[in-house]
């Protein structure tokens, strides 16, 4: 429980609070049983294994453990503490909120709010002087750019003026300190002291998905310097994690499902002025997994629609890459050659780049269409060299159906027969799954890859694992220990008043594992609370107990035996274990020239003790 907030407080918030409607704000859910289920946003996964439980209120994903309530999720994908987390929920329904915050707590907030402010003071600055009378070159470039002022009002674009100190002396006189105007990027720092770091430039306001202005990118209108600039990150802006107009676009996008990723910001502008509202860009870098994961929490479909050039297909390639790893469908626009999206818009009209999204090429064609770019495939070394490009994008290919389809439409493609083509996809697959020596490994692979089955010697030597759905949620060994130490801490959460009894009877670490112990502990800690299951998990502040807590009382509806008969289990493995560890010390105590006399009598009492406890004869050896 946080210690900042009153314990009935961080009830009233979590029982008002709908974890479905919070968690659909970033998540497409569907009706799968009395659940709902979708991609898992802090993993990635083609295949969804994160579900919602809405008569629990609880969130759990069966692939990376991730779980807990409201709190705990809005935690991980804010990054922010618990603290704030309540605060932010209780503000959205009313609910007046008295606490005291450390010095920490405060520090931050306070830090936070001081940037938020210079930035939104700067972002009216930089408008009012694009609209007065020497913003009127930069008015003047906007509309030979098609743009007109209601889409300039919509993205909130300015006019940063070709001086040094103007917005400078404009923050200081607003009340805005110096260190904090550098923090938030907005001056830069010379010799010479504080200096305006956007000057002589269109400015574009970067603003995050709950509409706040985090940053700036600015366009230079004319001299030396690069083309275009943004500000310093800051505590409040990452360029990793922003996508320029994402706060306007994914209003657009959740109609149709899909965003489009261009590479300018003049290119969102331009398509948004012509009427395309779901299109986003980056800010001036590759396309990074956060703001894959960003695209993840609105869309399912992410089309990238970059230049023709060579860097543009080298960069729509790395972000082919990054998205389908985080579980999207991805699809590729291709632009004529010399056109962006803007310049396409303007000279073609929107329905030219619409015709371009409808006819995007799925991921494996566009990857194959690269492949074969500039090959001579009437030669045969050409052909040769077009079947060693292909064969690693058909093993991508994980659908059977698909990758035979592939395989036929490239054999017609290349020239080559069906046949060939497979025996060639075949023979590239026994040598990469086989380790290097391994006597006819290859033979017996294609062997049975041709007749679509393999075996367990297949896949090499390794442990044995019966295939077992938990509640963390992972294939795990046989392991009977396990599962009854999960079911006592499930009947612990359901009932935290028994902790003292467990404790009293199998000591402060009852469990197998660290994790386990420490969730014990904190139930402990609880005393005589008369609050338990999903209430009592709503007071974790812990995201890591959370997600354990979670995971067990989403793992089945209530433990299905009496706790006596798990504390009973439980305590017959935890003195298995503690006895099999004195023989191991009582061993190597015999082992030893001169043992210690003393040392040796007291580990046997103990021992005996343990045995005697068990009810277990002292001559009788322990089953393997």
């Amino acid at each position: 429980m946080s210690r900042h907030l009153p314990a009935d407080l961080i009830d009233e918030v979590r029982e008002r609070t709908d974890i479905v409607e919070i968690v659909s704000r970033y998540v497409r859910l569907a009706r799968s049983g009395r659940r709902l289920r979708g991609l898992c946003p802090f993993h990635s996964e083609k295949t969804p294994s994160f579900y919602v439980d809405p008569e629990k209120q609880l969130f759990h994903c069966f692939g990376c453990r991730a779980g807990g309530n409201v709190f705990h999720f809005l935690m991980r994908i804010e990054h922010a503490p618990f603290g704030e987390v309540v605060r932010r929920l209780a503000d959205e329904l009313g609910i007046r909120v008295e606490s005291v915050r450390t010095p920490e707590e405060e520090r931050r907030l306070q830090q936070i709010r001081e940037l938020q402010r210079a930035l939104e003071i700067a972002a009216h600055f930089y408008s009012q002087l694009l609209f007065a009378e020497e913003g009127e070159s930069a008015r003047a470039y906007l509309k030979s750019r098609g743009l007109n002022a209601h889409v300039v009002r919509a993205f909130g674009l300015g006019y940063a003026p070709d001086g040094w100190h103007r917005l400078h002396h404009y923050l200081l006189d607003q009340g805005v300190r110096e260190e904090v105007a550098i923090q938030a990027g907005l001056l830069g720092r010379g010799e010479r002291g504080a200096y305006d770091w956007l000057r002589n430039r269109i400015v574009f306001p970067i603003v995050n998905v709950r509409g706040r202005v985090v940053g700036f990118g600015g366009r230079l209108l004319s001299g030396d310097g690069p083309k275009y600039l943004n500000t310093a990150e800051s505590p409040v802006f990452s360029k990793r994690r922003q996508l320029y107009g994402l706060h306007l676009a994914k209003q657009h996008a959740a109609q149709s499902g899909r965003i489009v990723v261009v590479e300018g910001y003049m290119d969102v502008v331009a398509l948004h002025r012509h009427g395309f509202g779901a299109a986003v860009a980056t800010l001036g870098t590759a396309l990074a997994r956060e703001q894959a994961l960003l695209l993840k929490r609105i869309v399912p479909e992410v089309v990238l629609a970059y230049d023709a050039d060579a860097a543009g297909r080298a960069a729509t390639l790395r972000g082919l890459e990054l998205l389908e790893g985080e579980g999207l469908r991805v699809k590729v626009a291709t632009l004529p050659e010399g056109h962006d999206p803007d310049s396409l818009v303007r000279d073609e009209g929107l329905d030219a780049f619409l015709q371009l999204i409808e006819a995007s090429l799925p991921l494996v064609e566009y990857k194959i269409n690269e492949a074969l770019r500039g090959v001579d495939l009437n030669s045969v070394q050409g052909r040769m060299e077009a079947t060693e490009r292909l064969l690693p994008i058909l093993a991508s290919v994980s659908n059977p159906v698909g990758r035979e389809g592939y395989i036929v439409q490239l054999a017609a493609r290349l020239g080559v027969s069906v046949r060939s083509l497979q025996q060639a996809f075949e023979d590239y697959l026994a040598e990469r799954e086989t380790p290097p020596g391994a006597p006819g490994g290859a033979e017996r692979l294609r062997h049975n890859l041709s007749r679509g089955r393999y075996t367990n010697r297949d896949l090499g030597a390794g442990k044995v694992f019966v295939r077992r759905r938990g509640a963390q949620g992972r294939d795990s060994p046989a392991d009977p220990a396990r599962w009854r130490e999960r079911d006592l801490l499930r009947c612990l959460l359901e009932d935290p008043s028994k902790a003292g009894f467990v404790r009293g009877t199998l000591g402060d670490e009852p469990f197998s594992s660290a994790e386990y112990n420490k969730l014990f502990q904190w139930i402990l800690a609880q005393g005589e609370s008369a609050v338990t299951g999903e209430s009592l998990l709503g007071r974790m502040d812990d995201p890591k107990l959370a997600e354990l807590a979670g995971a067990l009382l989403l793992g089945r509806e209530s433990p299905p035996g009496p706790f006596e008969a798990y504390l009973e289990a439980v305590k017959e493995m935890s003195f298995r274990r503690q006895i099999a560890a004195l023989e191991v010390k009582l061993t190597e105590l015999m082992q030893q020239g001169v043992p210690n006399p003393a040392e040796l009598v007291g580990l046997v009492e103990v021992y005996k003790d343990l045995r005697d406890r068990l009810r277990v004869p002292v001559n009788q050896r322990d089953p393997a």
